[in-house]
């Protein structure tokens, strides 16, 4: 499960944090920072507020206190509805994991009574993590020879598609593992793709899985991924003649890098992307390649040199799906998230969309 984590060790965070709370060295879980509560008289309140980031289900963290038993309290609120309070001495302890489905903010806060103080009069917490599932979808709650629509792409299928363009369909010819459904284009020579929307990464990175089973080989290259923006398009991902995937900036304009083996044809392989871009539009780009379709160790790495990318940060991953003459592309379990993403599991969570890969947006918190 991907997760977005604060370690609090720089001051360039990867939440969005308002209040008075400040960053520390007086106390760390880890590292040599955490994040403080403020100095406040009696009958004062210190707020850290951090804003819930898009897609999150849940949020754990470390925390600490030292404080008059009974009288000074830390709390943490979802919303405005209390989750924890406690007071006195409590060393580093490890929150439970709170659902934060639906909220938009969570407040740390250290509270005072108007008389007395004890030990170091304050709060931490550290290593705060939010967990941000994957868009993922696996096809196998269509039907054979149904069209793909953005209606009844969700359900046991996992995440629903939000934009459709072109013939696609369900298909139980060949699917990658031992059962279900893949996507097929359903017309010959036409532009057909499946796409996630509104996938914009809280972080720089935005990563994307397809599993891709084609029965043959072409002349020209064919685009089998792209990544848009509000601007346009940030990224394209082209299968070559020879194979070979090819990344370039926006529709085709400058080459980043090409992957250093061909993909087989009559055999399922894996593909993952990595694009680590930042808000400026500077970055680069890492490709996967696994002739082993559920192998965890890659056939092929290729990383891009640092570039400037167009069309702004991500939101949308368009998955394109090849039809020819003489060849059919079959495209299986389909993912973006926030993280590298590995293989498939057996099965896909639907992620909770009121909200809004084994990895971290930042660092990651050793638990």
């Amino acid at each position: 499960m991907a997760g977005i984590v604060e370690d609090f060790e720089d001051a360039t965070l990867a939440v969005t944090l308002s209040g008075t709370w400040t960053r520390s060295t007086t106390q760390a879980r880890t590292g040599s920072w955490s994040l403080r509560s403020a100095v406040i008289g009696g009958n004062g309140t210190t707020d850290a507020v951090v804003q819930v980031p898009s897609g999150a289900t849940s949020v754990r963290f470390y925390y600490r206190v030292s404080s008059e038993s009974g009288y000074d309290y830390f709390r943490m609120l979802v919303g405005a509805t209390e989750q924890l309070a406690t007071s006195g001495e409590v060393g580093w302890t490890l929150s439970p994991a709170y659902s934060v489905a639906g909220a938009s903010t969570i407040t740390f806060r250290y509270q005072k009574d108007g008389v007395d103080e004890a030990g170091d009069d304050a709060a931490w917490i550290d290593d705060l993590v939010f967990t941000v599932p994957p868009y993922q979808n696996s096809l196998d709650g269509g039907t054979h020879g149904g069209a793909i629509t953005t209606a009844n792409s969700g359900a046991a299928s996992g995440d629903a598609f939000g934009n459709i363009v072109g013939s696609p369909q369900y298909s139980d010819a060949v699917v990658h593992g031992p059962s279900g459904l893949s996507a097929i284009s359903g017309v010959a020579d036409s532009d057909t793709h499946i796409d996630f929307t509104g996938i914009t990464s809280p972080g720089t990175l935005t990563c994307a899985r397809l599993y891709l089973y084609r029965t043959g080989t072409e002349g020209s290259s064919r685009r089998i991924f792209a990544l848009i923006g509000p601007s346009g398009i940030v990224a394209t991902a082209w299968v070559m003649p020879a194979g070979k995937i090819a990344v370039y900036t926006a529709s085709a304009t400058t080459l980043r890098v090409t992957t250093g083996v061909a993909l087989p044809v009559n055999a399922w392989a894996r593909v993952e992307f990595v694009f680590d871009i930042a808000a400026g539009g500077s970055g680069t780009v890492a490709v996967y390649t696994y002739l082993d379709s559920d192998s965890a160790q890659h056939d092929d790495l290729v990383t891009s040199p640092s570039g400037s990318w167009p069309g702004g940060k991500p939101r949308d991953a368009e998955f394109h799906i090849r039809r020819g003459a003489a060849l059919i592309w079959y495209l299986d379990d389909l993912a973006v998230g926030h993280a590298k993403l590995g293989p498939a599991a057996t099965h896909v969570t639907r992620r909770p969309r009121s909200a809004v890969n084994s990895g971290a947006v930042h660092r990651a918190a050793s638990w």
